[in-house]
């Protein structure tokens, strides 16, 4: 049994082992949360104080490990900023890093003299070209292409910035490409760097889960009082909502080969290695496709030749093999000759998405010595009215309602 598949058992499952197991590690999750809890009033005291950047940021996160369609909303958000004019710059931790390499992740294939500058604590940095079709040029020995990092660079051609220190890879950003905006990936947790706009993405689950290590939340869901928007990712509840569509299939070259319903009556093979397979899997089924065996494998997962064979031995009969885009990263060196797998690639759209986009417009540089054109928003087909006070959460009790957006936090992303 996989990692991730073992803990989703322990969180989720309604069996004696579950419930004694759950029990067993309540103590610890009461520890993680008074832990996580302290650590939040410090910054809200004032007895720690955030880093400031010049250039805006927004935080994409959410309360959960594990996915929770954050790349997709990066993705979307990316994509409109820079229709709208705006130059945007992605960072991100990274999964399963070196504590200590700073990454930038681009389609610009030459390597700027200035990277060396901008990470003096860093032992090493690296330099990876993206092209658009999703493949990485490694312009240093030790680059090691992380999944979301390329997908994200190449679905958006934004500069996605990676690095365990995201105070210094915002830095990096600013002094590489001098941004209009940072837009950083799974920050909603990390205090030590002050945003302008927390965006969170919660499900019901969320609501009622438990912290880690007896559930899979990194806070409770009282930590959403901090939060500017909450989107709703399964469609329960009022406000904004994330939908992920099937829309394209794309080829190991990032051509795009057909539409997702094409798949209606294929013979599949589905590979995933993402935090939840079941949906990717109902996607499949939703589409018609005919599943002859599902492979899941842990999130982040590092593809290696013994995968390859028993994917290959598990398709023998199929018509295609189906991943997500971001295990297309990691597995396309694998199959170079079969030219049966292929990436379903997925469309998000946002309900309800005018008042974030609006505000964002509203945001300016610190520093106006800062490279700064505003994203021309208001002249774009999203800037419609606002949706008004962010809706309150359901389940969630009258004491945690949401506030207006920019109500109960200082002008730049820190506590009141």
């Amino acid at each position: 049994m996989k990692r991730d598949e073992f803990a989703r058992g322990v969180w989720q499952g309604t069996g004696p082992f579950a419930r004694v197991t759950r029990g067993a590690l309540a103590p610890a999750s009461w520890m993680f949360t008074a832990a996580s809890s302290a650590r939040t009033a410090l910054y809200r005291l004032g007895m720690l104080q955030p880093q400031r950047l010049a250039t805006p940021i927004v935080s994409i996160g959410n309360l959960r490990v594990g996915g929770s369609g954050k790349t997709p909303l990066v993705i979307w958000l990316v994509e409109r900023l820079k229709a709208a004019g705006g130059n945007v710059v992605v960072v991100s931790r990274g999964y399963g890093r070196g504590h200590d390499v700073l990454t930038v992740f681009t389609s610009d294939s030459t390597s700027p003299e200035s990277l060396t500058a901008v990470a003096p604590c860093c032992s090493g940095y690296e330099y990876v070209h993206v092209r658009e079709d999703g493949r990485t040029e490694l312009r240093t020995s030790r680059a090691e292409a992380a999944d979301e990092a390329v997908l994200v660079a190449a679905r958006t051609g934004a500069p996605v910035v990676v690095a365990t220190d995201r105070v210094l890879a915002c830095r990096a950003a600013e002094s590489l490409f001098r941004p209009d905006l940072i837009v950083l990936d799974d920050g909603f947790q990390h205090l030590r760097l002050a945003r302008d706009i927390d965006v969170v993405l919660v499900s019901e689950d969320d609501l009622h889960a438990r912290t880690l290590p007896a559930g899979p939340l990194r806070e409770r869901a009282t930590a959403l009082e901090r939060a500017d928007y909450i989107i709703r990712t399964d469609g329960d509840g009022d406000g904004p909502t994330l939908l992920r569509r099937p829309d394209a299939l794309f080829g190991r070259d990032g051509e795009r080969i057909g539409d997702a319903r094409d798949l209606s009556g294929k013979r599949v093979v589905a590979v995933a290695g993402v935090a939840a397979p079941e949906r990717f899997e109902s996607m499949l089924d939703d589409l018609g496709a005919n599943r002859l065996a599902t492979l899941r494998f842990d999130d982040h997962h590092r593809y290696d030749i013994a995968d390859r064979g028993s994917i290959a031995s598990a398709a023998a009969e199929a018509d295609c093999i189906v991943t997500t885009e971001k295990d297309m990263v990691t597995l396309r060196p694998l199959f170079r000759a079969d030219p049966r797998l292929v990436a379903l690639r997925l469309q998000a759209e946002l309900n309800g998405a005018d008042s974030l986009l609006e505000r964002i417009a509203r945001l300016d540089a610190r520093n106006s010595g800062l490279h700064h054109r505003g994203f021309g928003l208001a002249a774009c087909p999203y800037s419609g009215s606002a949706i008004g006070p962010q809706s309150r959460v359901s389940g969630m009790k009258e004491s945690r309602k949401t506030r207006e957006p920019g109500q109960g936090r200082t002008a730049r992303g820190g506590a009141a």
